[in-house]
C-alpha cells in the first residue's frame, strides 16, 4: 500500500506539468484566435458599410460619387473610411453624381431610413 501512495505522490509534479503545458497551449491558441478576429474586424465593418451604400445605389440608380462635407466621394471611399461613412449617413439629403448616355448629372434625394432602403 505504501508503495502505491508514494508512487502517486511522486508522479503528481509530472501530471501538474502536463496540465500546465496543456493550459499554456490553450491560452496561446485563444490569443491567436483573438488576434485573427481583431485583424479581420475591419473587413466585416467595411462589408456592412458596403451593404448600406448598395441600398442607396439600388434606390437611386448608379451614382458615380456622393457629396459629403463639400467633397465628392466614390462609394468605395465611403465604405473604407468609417468617419466619412458616419457623416454620409448623418446627412438629411444625399447629393450624388451619375453618368447616363454620355451625360454627367447631379441629383439630390432625401435621406431615408434603412428600412426603406432595404425593402427594394
Amino acid at each position: 500500500m505504501k508503495g502505491k501512495v508514494y508512487e502517486c505522490l511522486r508522479l503528481k509534479p509530472i501530471f501538474i506539468e502536463l496540465l500546465n503545458k496543456d493550459i499554456r497551449k490553450k491560452i496561446e491558441q485563444a490569443k491567436a484566435d483573438n488576434e485573427a478576429i481583431l485583424q479581420n474586424q475591419h473587413l466585416k465593418e467595411n462589408e456592412l458599410r458596403q451593404i448600406y451604400i448598395t441600398g442607396y445605389i439600388r434606390r437611386i440608380g448608379e451614382p458615380i460619387r456622393f457629396h459629403v462635407e463639400n467633397t465628392w466621394y466614390t462609394p468605395d471611399e465611403l465604405c473604407e473610411n468609417s468617419s466619412l461613412f458616419d457623416k454620409f449617413i448623418g446627412q438629411t439629403t444625399i447629393h450624388y453624381e451619375y453618368y447616363s448616355c454620355d451625360y454627367y448629372g447631379r441629383k439630390t434625394t432625401n435621406s431615408t431610413s434603412e428600412a426603406i432602403i432595404f425593402q427594394i
